[in-house]
């Protein structure tokens, strides 16, 4: 199988916050599957449309300061009968969270 991704990723469970930008009904949290500078995987109870934009916030492991950024869901697929697996790249993101992101994957 041919990996098409762009940039490296991290298999990573942490808890995610994320509300729908279109239509805010409150907090939903999940939690991820992989993280790379780009973007995250992310496992919810929910289908979420291609194109929706989410505000997100996650920690990374040993880390106090949140990760935020406005994203977009580029991909959703069902894996189980109410769990579907989503693929959310980052649309604006801080640049030092990006790299705090980078040094975590490119730890040995």
């Amino acid at each position: 199988m041919i990996n098409k991704r762009r940039f490296p990723r991290l298999s990573m469970a942490t808890q995610i916050e994320y509300t729908l930008l279109e239509k805010s009904y409150g907090i939903v949290k999940s939690h991820t599957k992989d993280v790379s500078i780009a973007g995250l995987s992310i496992k919810t109870n929910e289908l979420l449309e291609k194109g929706t934009y989410l505000d997100i916030k996650f920690y990374l492991p040993g880390d106090t300061n949140p990760i935020e950024a406005i994203s977009k869901v580029v991909w959703s697929k069902q894996i189980g009968p109410s769990d579907f697996e989503t693929g959310i790249e980052f649309v604006k993101i801080n640049y030092a969270d990006q790299e705090r992101i980078g040094r975590l994957i490119a730890e040995p």
